[in-house]
């Protein structure tokens, strides 16, 4: 639960402060939204695995949830913005996780 907490934390902060100009190449921070999203939904499973029924699905609609809502609080700061882009960027990454996830369940039925 701690990484869990530690990395919600991570993402909150760079989600919500201000962002440098580091001259990083156009929509690069796209795959760093994919990365870290796909990383938040792999997170939340290990985390919760054992406590929730159906923690595919929950790993999946929580991390999008936490996504959209990172989001919309940017919508409101100064110096951040929405960004459908970022959000789709978290979706695609959240679903590569789900699909890995259900797959690799799928196989761990199949084994029994």
């Amino acid at each position: 639960e701690l990484i869990f907490i530690l990395w919600i934390g991570v993402i909150t902060a760079l989600s919500l402060l201000p962002v440098p100009e580091v001259g990083a190449p156009e929509k690069s921070d796209k795959i760093a939204h994919f990365i870290m999203y796909l990383i938040t939904c792999g997170i939340f499973y290990l985390t919760f695995r054992l406590r929730i029924k159906k923690i595919i699905l929950w790993a999946g609609v929580s991390s999008f949830a936490y996504g959209l809502s990172m989001e919309l609080v940017q919508a409101i700061l100064p110096y951040r913005e929405f960004s459908l882009e970022d959000l789709f960027a978290n979706t695609a990454g959240i679903a590569l996780m789900l699909l890995y996830l259900m797959a690799r369940d799928k196989v761990k039925r199949s084994l029994r």
